[in-house]
């Protein structure tokens, strides 16, 4: 019967084998360099932006303020009744702040036709006729004779304040018809 195997003497290791040899570490830094160049462009386009809408809500802050007060403003008028001369005067003043607010000192100066001129050059007919008639004048006579309402007139100077636009070239001195050139 054959003999179960001893247990031998263990042989001595292979001299032409060498130990593992262990992968690099893992390093903390994941990106690779275009990711990590592509997250600063995002990053400082994400900058950029949202300065440049700081920079913009800043530029036209006194717009929201106008119309805040002009809301305010007219809530505080009596209901239905006839539009007088300080009411005008209010709304005048109003506007000619914002229209001096856009860097145009002349502004102040203006008035009775030549305030009428401006205000329908400077925003697009956004205000009426009849309106435009009572801003340039209204608040000179003793009493105003008009069909039109406060609160439309007011709402109609709200849009005046959030669309008028004074181009550089709109002509302020004596004798200019005020169109823009």
């Amino acid at each position: 019967m054959p003999s179960a195997p001893s247990s031998a003497p263990s042989q001595p290791p292979i001299p032409e084998l060498r130990d593992i040899v262990l992968p690099p570490e893992v390093s903390g830094y994941w990106l690779a360099p275009g990711w990590l160049l592509l997250a600063l462009l995002v990053t400082a386009l994400l900058v950029s932006v949202a300065y440049l809408g700081y920079r913009q809500r800043q530029r036209t802050a006194f717009r929201r303020q106008a119309k805040t007060e002009l809301t305010t403003w007219l809530q505080q008028q009596p209901v239905n009744s006839p539009i007088t001369a300080e009411q005008l005067l209010f709304l005048n003043s109003l506007l000619k702040r914002v229209a001096m607010r856009t860097g145009r000192a002349g502004v102040a100066a203006l008035s009775g036709s030549r305030w009428h001129q401006f205000l329908d050059a400077s925003a697009n007919k956004t205000l009426s006729q009849e309106s435009l008639a009572l801003l340039a004048g209204g608040h000179y006579q003793a009493s105003v004779d008009t069909q039109l309402s406060l609160a439309t007139l007011t709402r109609e100077c709200q849009r005046w304040v959030g669309k008028h636009h004074i181009d550089q070239r709109t002509q302020l001195h004596e004798g200019d018809n005020y169109a823009l050139l």
